[in-house]
């Protein structure tokens, strides 16, 4: 049985993870629901990761950066390795337990927080089940590192040639990508979609936030406010009730369409609508984007994963970047006013993307599964 663990510091591990068992299923190989690693540890614990987080993304990204920076090299047996991985272990009493509850014959991760618990486990206890790390982002982090992982799933090779520079063995090591849901692969046109989704038939910018709706979106918006380039626009709030309120208000009296909506369940409809779009650099949304062809324009990384995400994607021709949202609207209008310049853009999203991801890993953890069972 193939068991996946994530962590809710954000939308991108857990939809990782659901991609992954839809991918199982669609094989034919059942896979039970994946773990959220953070319902399986103390509250106060839980509470913390998970809004210290959003707080360091959204007011300390300068801080956050530097935590990024100073923390990526191999664990080995750094201090801070070992008092994070204590830390760990003291807070989640339920871990070990649900572990023993699924007698896993393969784990995968798409998470760091459960990687290191569980090499952690396979070290002191001699445990043979293999361990699977399914990197979320374009790059890898030190965090993911650990001895006892037996396989590092990642999203391209300039990330494979800087795990193998770590000391990761290259036969350890499988490029296939970030795993996304399978409908990210399948593009509709954008008339059509936009006619399906009962939008203007404008050429259309789709702003996005991010699960829990964070970043400056308002601001991104706002800076269309004169615009007189004949255009519609989607804001996407995600979990962000506030922000949803105040984005429509902001809409109301806007010179072009403007549509807003909280979270979403037809994200990749959305994106089919689209002419381009402004979004932050997530790993997850930026491997969709990917998929669909759709040129990006990335605002303010949340520092560490996000920068480094932003420079695979614009040295890779996919993305453009602004470092004021103020600056979103002349830069997406310089852009549609330069059709060959965005068919370039497109044609690089697809030359990057992995759209078979999600099946590709299922592929190999099955591959995984079978060994051990002939053993």
């Amino acid at each position: 049985m193939i068991a996946l663990f994530h962590a809710t510091t954000g939308q991108g591990h857990q939809k990782a993870a659901e991609a992954i068992q839809a991918a199982l299923r669609r094989e034919g190989y059942p896979s039970p629901e994946p773990i959220d690693t953070l319902d399986l540890m103390a509250s106060p614990f839980r509470r913390l990761y998970r809004e210290g987080y959003l707080a360091l993304a959204n007011r300390h990204v300068d801080l956050l950066d530097t935590l990024y920076t100073r923390t990526d090299h191999h664990p080995g047996n750094r201090l801070f390795y070992r008092l994070r991985l204590s830390l760990g272990r003291l807070q989640a009493p339920g871990f070990l337990k649900a572990l023993e509850s699924l007698s896993p014959s393969v784990i995968a991760c798409t998470h760091f927080l459960p990687l290191e618990l569980l090499a952690a486990y396979k070290s002191g206890s001699g445990s043979d089940v293999p361990l699977v790390a399914v990197l979320t982002d374009l790059t890898p982090h030190g965090f993911w590192i650990h001895p006892h992982v037996d396989r590092y799933i990642i999203s391209n090779e300039e990330a494979a040639a800087e795990l193998e520079s770590q000391g990761v063995p290259s036969e350890r090591i499988q490029v296939a990508g970030i795993p996304i849901n399978p409908v990210f692969s399948r593009n509709r046109p954008p008339k059509e979609a936009r006619k399906r989704l009962g939008l203007p038939d404008h050429t259309t910018i789709l702003i996005l936030s991010g699960g829990f709706g964070v970043g400056p979106v308002t601001e991104a918006l706002l800076s269309f406010r004169d615009t007189s380039f004949q255009c519609s626009i989607i804001v996407v709030a995600g979990y962000n009730a506030d922000l949803e309120k105040k984005l429509r208000n902001h809409s109301v009296g806007f010179p072009v369409p403007v549509t807003v909506r909280g979270f979403v369940e037809n994200m990749d409809a959305l994106m089919d609508a689209a002419d381009i779009v402004v979004t932050k650099p997530g790993g997850l949304t930026t491997s969709e984007l990917l998929a669909k062809g759709r040129p990006m324009i990335l605002m303010n990384p949340h520092g560490g994963q996000e920068r480094r995400n932003a420079d695979y994607l614009v040295r890779n021709g996919a993305a453009i970047r602004v470092h004021d949202p103020a600056q979103v609207h002349r830069e997406a209008v310089e852009l549609l006013n330069d059709p060959e310049r965005l068919e370039r853009m497109a044609n690089d999203c697809r030359r990057v993307a992995q759209p078979r991801s999600a099946t590709l890993i299922a592929q190999t953890l099955i591959r995984m599964d079978m060994t051990q069972g002939d053993e």
